[in-house]
């Protein structure tokens, strides 16, 4: 801040400058004045206090906090049956699973960063995988076969270290897919044998920690041969569409993300913003109806930016660039890179 060479000299009395302004006006204007400094000091002073609840404490060992230079595997789980998922059961799952991968923590302890899990509605059901990827606002015309009755959320829920998830929407029945289920061949007898594949399975799940990188690669290819058969019409790899799901790398400290076009391969996303976006997803319920069900809990994943990447070929690599703040350009090296691999 410049210092001005002179002081700058306000006096309100009305004898020493003869000023015709109304006294009452006057008062007013100071109280207004006094009261905005007053409340701009708190306004910073609960920021400094405060502002770290916005943002999870959680830090991943990795880059020099990491002893080694190995690849670590880290081999995702699922629920051991379709029981609903409460609160607690789903914080302590993510505890213990980090208690697994203590040598992706080194020093840093973890706490499950409830402030993402706080909008889960216990009273509420979960979305389930048939719900999601089969049925959609249909209601199934018999019984479900338990494996699918599984939340659909599981995988993001139980697994703390798949910092991002895509969620491929261009290979299921949503957002205008071409996905369209053949009515005589995907039966729930089918489901009932595990015949018919419902979304790509779960990534191959690598860490660098040294490097400060993941990769999660996804067998798209494999998933389009085994379910194009129960399909009205084929799908073909240029189908691939997806959208993110950063819950998990919120829970890490990444308050902020971008995907970055010039190091993906075979990527395109019409919808780029210019810079990082603020991550903000959650977990929760969610408010309204959803056709003939009743409301639900679900991933709750605000970026409408992201809600629609294409792989215009397979392979294809996006890469997305995690930083815990707001960086000044997209251009500046990521605190964690996180690579889904197509192939």
């Amino acid at each position: 801040m410049t210092i001005p060479k002179a002081p700058i000299q306000m006096n309100f009395s009305t004898r020493a400058t003869g000023s015709n302004t109304p006294p009452g006006l006057r008062s007013r204007t100071i109280y207004w004045v006094g009261a905005l400094v007053i409340g701009a000091v708190f306004y910073l002073l609960f920021n400094f206090i405060f502002a770290g609840s916005r943002y999870s404490s959680n830090r991943l060992a990795i880059g020099a906090d990491y002893a080694g230079t190995t690849p670590y595997q880290v081999k995702l789980v699922l629920p051991a049956d379709a029981q609903p998922l409460t609160f607690d059961e789903i914080l302590s799952t993510r505890k213990d699973q980090m208690e697994q991968h203590q040598a992706l923590l080194g020093e840093h302890p973890y706490k499950p960063f409830a402030r993402i899990f706080q909008g889960i509605d216990p009273s509420r059901s979960w979305m389930s995988l048939a719900q999601l990827y089969f049925f959609g606002t249909e209601q199934p015309q018999g019984e479900v076969p338990p494996q699918y009755q599984l939340p659909a959320a599981s995988t993001v829920l139980l697994n703390p270290l798949l910092l991002i998830k895509a969620e491929f929407w261009g290979l299921s029945i949503w957002g205008g897919s071409k996905l369209k289920w053949n009515p005589e061949k995907a039966t729930l007898a089918k489901l009932a044998e595990n015949k018919v594949p419902l979304a790509p399975r779960d990534p191959k799940l690598t860490y660098f920690p040294d490097k400060s990188r993941a990769e999660a690669r996804y067998a798209i290819t494999d998933f389009i041969e085994a379910v194009n058969p129960y399909l009205l019409a084929p799908l073909t790899p240029e189908n691939t569409a997806f959208a993110l799901s950063l819950q998990n790398a919120r829970d890490f400290g990444f308050g902020f993300f971008y995907l970055d076009l010039g190091a993906s391969e075979h990527i395109q996303n019409a919808k780029q913003p210019a810079g990082a976006l603020e991550n903000v997803d959650y977990i929760g319920s969610i408010p309204t109806t959803w056709a003939r069900h009743e409301p639900f809990n679900h991933l709750s994943a605000n970026n409408p930016a992201y809600d629609w990447i294409v792989a215009t070929s397979l392979p294809a690599k996006a890469t997305i660039k995690l930083w815990y703040n707001m960086p000044q350009d997209p251009s500046q090296p990521a605190d964690f890179t996180y690579e889904i691999d197509l192939i």
